[in-house]
């Protein structure tokens, strides 16, 4: 009997149109194709893909393509629909440009900035501002600004501030951030960054914690002058200047890997395995800072 190409019934084709046209859902939201919040929507749909292979195995085997894609696309379209009545888009606020939150007679700040690729700088307010941080964004990429959340819990205000992405979006956005925080109020703050160039200006700030984590960053850190401050610093292939104020001690460890450390010890002299200032014990403005590096240049004086 001779061999050749025969036919094979493939069942309904429903579960595979109903990937392709949510991917092509995906990649118009990713042009800015489609409204604000159907991409967070679309991530809503995955239960229906259970709902997809069940109906496939109802309907069964040889039935018209055009029933698959017809069936397709209105499981799509209902679940979106549903998806956005239901939740609305997953952002915690709209994109912008420009972004602040108000002191509104908060006594301390807890701030988180999820930085992913460009330059960041950092600065205070002038005394007395109304606000509790002030930002602007410049997006290089057409980038959509920034997601900001803030919750007031007591005294305290918690605020979080990240790159607004697209869902599904698999390259960074290339922003530059101009932020400031008020210097009336300690500071709880947290920074982690990709591949950035960091400008970190807090010499007029009260930063009662400072925790960063670095990828492959140069990064320009001036400490405060005023206060306590206990600081981390993670870092991947970077370049790292950090200066302390005159007048602040400074307890300073350093964990390397294939790092270059320089330390000016006439101000914080060797003391084993790390850095200290002879006064640091009694120090009323004082700084404990550790460094943790991989291939990367440390400078602190």
């Amino acid at each position: 009997m001779a061999r050749g190409f025969h036919s094979r019934d493939r069942g309904f084709p429903l579960l595979a149109t109903f990937l392709i046209l949510l991917g092509v859902l995906f990649l118009l939201q990713n042009f800015g194709l489609l409204p604000e919040g159907v991409g967070g929507a679309l991530l809503r749909l995955w239960p229906l893909i259970l709902v997809i292979l069940g109906l496939q195995m109802v309907l069964g085997r040889g039935r018209s393509p055009w029933i698959a894609i017809g069936v397709a696309v209105a499981i799509i379209l209902l679940g979106v629909a549903l998806a956005l009545w239901a939740g609305g888009p997953l952002n915690t606020s709209a994109a912008t440009k420009d972004f602040h939150v108000p002191i509104d007679g908060a006594r301390s700040a807890r701030v988180a900035m999820d930085f992913g690729a460009g330059q960041l700088a950092l600065g205070s307010l002038l005394p007395g501002s109304p606000e509790a941080l002030k930002g602007t964004v410049n997006d290089a990429q057409g980038g959509k600004g920034v997601t900001l959340s803030s919750l007031r819990s007591g005294d305290t205000v918690t605020i979080k501030v990240s790159p607004a992405r697209s869902w599904f979006s698999f390259t960074g956005v290339t922003q530059q951030w101009d932020v400031f925080l008020s210097p009336d109020i300690p500071h709880d703050l947290a920074i982690k960054a990709g591949a950035s160039s960091l400008d970190l200006d807090l010499r007029e700030m009260r930063i009662t914690t400072l925790d960063m984590a670095f990828g492959a960053s140069s990064a320009t850190i001036r400490t405060p002058r005023k206060g306590e401050t206990r600081a981390s610093v993670d870092a991947g292939a970077a370049s790292i200047q950090i200066t302390i104020p005159e007048g602040v001690a400074a307890r300073i460890q350093v964990e390397s890997g294939l790092t270059s450390v320089n330390v000016d010890t006439t101000r914080f002299p060797r003391e084993g395995a790390s850095y200290r200032s002879p006064d640091y014990a009694t120090a009323r403005d004082r700084i404990a800072l550790f460094i943790k590096a991989g291939a990367a240049g440390v400078t602190v004086s």
